[in-house]
């Protein structure tokens, strides 16, 4: 017998202006913080932290992370941490940045705080650490204790970040409701190893929900710089509902997909959630979903600026054999078998079908 298992941040906090929660929250975990930030986290943040927090630390101190979240980086920063005799760890920016502090509260058994500052990256509230291969070193998967202690998102922040990274997001998130229904019909485990809570499902289809009401008025109020319940909504979508359902409910074909594409040199210039809102489309052809969901979900891509066609993901020449490429990679991402010719071929019926 399977169980079922859940996973979340233990204290999950968002609204425009929250970053003004950093210092009572940073409070209760320790006095000697120790933040990995991102180049632009960390130019345009840094002083805001170090002033909020000077009445309530002993000292603090920044370090910054590169685009890549590796086994040398975690440990050149663990061993910082420690000389430092930090007592938390927060990581501050994209997903390079978390990934980097959650590598570094691993190593050192410290409490960790997620500050996102990209709207498509829900490995604020997710306890994996995805660690990229390096020289001799692999690619490797390690796993926290638990997610985050605290995840603080101050969507004033997002709202700033350009507005595609800003629609990535919303394309990531908009797959977790079908990849949810496919990995349990598949019989796949989610990635805390169980099945999927009651709760899983209802993030992931409650993050459906809020993208396809609320998102294009999100991204207005996101151009005017102005705030609202519908920004409100779909921040909340992207990283706290669409990550639980991520962790607790599971991938699926889609972000395999998204894996194999990124893999192409075609592809190198799409971002993740591009490519994701892509294979969502081939996922569809290839569990034979009714074209009019297919459909739908174009016109929505269109009205957002969301990749529906291989040629806007990069593909433009050779489209056969970058399908069967990708099918391939995809497939061996994900951890239950699929016939990768027949997914091929749901990749190249996807593009045929959008462009009708």
């Amino acid at each position: 017998m399977t169980v079922r298992i859940f996973g979340a941040p233990s204290r999950y906090v968002q609204g425009a202006g929250a970053l003004a929660e950093l210092a009572p929250r940073l409070a209760e975990f320790g006095r000697r913080p120790f933040i990995v930030a991102d180049a632009a986290a960390g130019e345009a943040l840094r002083q805001e932290i170090e002033r909020r927090l000077k009445d309530s630390t002993d000292r603090v101190v920044f370090g910054l992370a590169g685009p890549r979240c590796t086994a040398a980086e975690i440990e050149r920063f663990a061993d910082s941490a420690r000389m430092l005799e930090a007592d938390l760890v927060a990581g501050l920016g994209g997903a390079a940045a978390l990934g980097l502090a959650k590598g570094v509260a691993l190593a050192r058994g410290l409490p960790l705080l997620a500050v996102p500052t990209a709207p498509c990256c829900h490995a604020a509230v997710s306890r994996l650490v995805e660690i990229e291969a390096e020289s001799e070193a692999p690619a490797e998967l390690r796993h926290l204790p638990q997610p985050p202690a605290l995840v603080l998102v101050d969507t004033s922040i997002l709202a700033a970040a350009p507005a595609r990274l800003f629609i990535a997001g919303i394309g990531d998130a908009l797959a977790r409701k079908f990849e949810l229904e496919q990995g349990a019909a598949s019989g796949a485990l989610n990635l805390l190893g169980g099945r999927p809570t009651l709760i899983a499902i209802e993030a992931a289809e409650a993050a459906y929900r809020a993208l396809r009401e609320h998102a294009i008025a999100a991204l207005a109020l996101r151009t005017r710089r102005e705030g609202g319940e519908a920004l409100e909504r779909v921040v909340e979508a992207m990283l706290l509902l669409a990550g639980i359902a991520h962790e607790s409910g599971g991938p699926s074909v889609a972000h395999a997909l998204a894996r194999g594409f990124a893999a192409l040199p075609a592809c190198r210039t799409a971002l993740h959630g591009e490519l994701v809102a892509f294979a969502l489309l081939a996922q569809f052809v290839f569990e034979e979903r009714p074209t009019a969901l297919l459909a739908d979900l174009v016109g929505f891509y269109r009205l957002l600026g969301l990749p529906a066609r291989l040629a806007e993901i990069g593909i433009v020449a050779d489209a056969p054999a970058a399908a069967e490429a990708a099918a391939r990679r995809g497939n061996e991402a994900w951890l239950v078998p699929v016939d990768a010719r027949r997914l091929a071929r749901a990749i190249l019926d996807a593009d045929a079908l959008a462009s009708g």
